[in-house]
């Protein structure tokens, strides 16, 4: 089963609209802007790399930041957060 949410992407260079898919093994980011690099346009977060999911705003919509093992973190903002951490339970991650 894959569930997809439209999100933006808070990076670097920007804010970059693009969907998270999530597996009962992972997260899955990807947008279609070819102006990024690469390695922020496919982000892989399989859940035993994900420490934890912090839930906060930016201006007045809701972001989730992920960190990392490695000490990484991403941070998107995710339009319907309640909707995507109850698929996130209900496909078992406990984030």
């Amino acid at each position: 089963m894959k569930k997809t949410f439209a999100v933006s992407h808070m990076c670097r260079a920007g804010i970059v609209g693009g969907f998270i898919y999530v597996t009962p093994e992972r997260l899955s980011y990807r947008t279609g802007k070819l102006s990024i690099p690469k390695e922020l346009r496919d982000i892989e977060m399989p859940f035993s790399d994900v420490v934890s999911a912090e839930r906060g705003k930016f201006l007045f919509l809701p972001t989730v930041s992920f960190k990392m093992k490695d000490g990484g973190e991403f941070k998107y903002i995710i339009y319907s957060v309640k909707k995507f951490f109850g698929t996130m339970k209900e496909l078992g991650c406990d984030i």
